[in-house]
């Protein structure tokens, strides 16, 4: 028997986030007040801290993937040339999950994937939605929304 213990932090707090939700005694707002708890306390650990550690190490992270990707590896310098920092909107994204930046059929969709494989999914749709912008601006007139 596999103790949750050695389970994937994202799927043990969905399997916990289950078991409230499947409790029908329970309020909506208790249901995310949990929910809003493991985001916090598991899935986001040393983000919403006065240091902001968590999400600053994963800003550098970002950073570290964006400059190694091959289609995106010319982002950097071209916001290092317009006095920007990729982290002012990378920043918001990460705390948020996307939440202020996609439509939200979208970013419900981004949440799915944050619920089952971590942070790992807020890199993915980041990569993605600077992808998207790079192609707005190359192919659109007049450029991106960055």
């Amino acid at each position: 028997d596999m103790g949750r213990s050695s389970l994937p932090l994202p799927l043990e707090c969905v399997l916990e986030l289950r078991e409230i939700w499947g409790d029908m005694g329970r309020s909506s707002l208790q249901a995310a007040f949990w929910l809003l708890e493991c985001v916090i306390e598991r899935l986001l650990p040393s983000y919403f801290t006065a240091q902001l550690t968590g999400v600053l190490a994963d800003t550098r992270t970002l950073d570290a993937l964006v400059a190694s990707h091959p289609q995106l590896h010319a982002l950097p310098p071209h916001l290092e040339s317009l006095g920007l920092d990729l982290s002012l909107v990378s920043t918001q994204w990460l705390m948020l999950g996307f939440v202020t930046a996609l439509p939200s059929e979208t970013a419900l969709r981004v949440w799915d994937l944050f619920l089952s494989l971590g942070v790992r999914a807020l890199f993915a749709a980041a990569l993605a939605t600077l992808r998207l912008e790079m192609l707005v601006d190359v192919g659109g007139a007049g450029g991106g929304r960055l």
